[in-house]
């Protein structure tokens, strides 16, 4: 939560890098965060492949 406070809407890589979390911990931990409400994950239109990240 801390990363996207700081730098606002984010890919998960680059929250993954600025957080210093690897991908196997971080896709749960998002997952959990959007579960509660606390930030939204979409899909880029510019890159389906990408998961952009919001605070709420």
């Amino acid at each position: 939560m801390h990363v996207l406070d700081e730098h606002g809407s984010l890919d998960q890589k680059s929250i993954g890098s600025l957080a210093a979390v690897d991908r196997s911990t971080l896709t749960p931990l998002l997952d959990r965060l959007v579960a509660r409400g606390l930030i939204t994950k979409n899909t880029d239109p510019g890159n389906r492949r990408r998961q952009l990240v919001r605070p709420v």
